[in-house]
């Protein structure tokens, strides 16, 4: 009983924000690390490689996620448990729908030209095998 009142207790914003928020984020930082993957991978760089590179690339582009979330649910400014997660559900059917394209567009751009080293490398040792 006490646990079933710790679920349905109400929460403060920024409770919801640190405690609830990172795990609900975390499908999104899945599905647009598998979008830049894929993105990455048809140029033929190894995302390994991209990762030996850039070793916290994956965390920046999680923390960027979490942010985006955090940053539209505070402009909201909802008040209750229902409304942190209806503010959640609404910013998450836009990130899917639009922003996690132009999102990931702009992170492999950056990439790319950060990691111009990696396509010249990958284009000598194509040519030699």
């Amino acid at each position: 009983m006490a646990a079933m009142q710790g679920i349905n207790a109400e929460k403060s914003l920024e409770e919801f924000i640190e405690k609830d928020l990172p795990l609900l984020v975390k499908p999104h930082c899945n599905d647009t690390i598998k979008i830049l993957t894929n993105a990455i991978e048809s140029y033929h760089i190894s995302f390994k490689d991209v990762l030996a590179r850039n070793p916290v690339f994956l965390e920046w582009v999680k923390q960027r996620i979490y942010l985006y979330f955090a940053s539209h649910i505070k402009n909201l400014d909802p008040t209750n448990n229902e409304e942190f997660y209806a503010c959640y559900g609404a910013i998450a059917l836009q990130y899917q729908r639009e922003y996690i394209y132009s999102f990931t567009e702009v992170q492999l751009q950056n990439l790319m030209n950060n990691l111009d080293d990696l396509k010249g490398i990958h284009s000598t040792t194509a040519k030699v095998k």
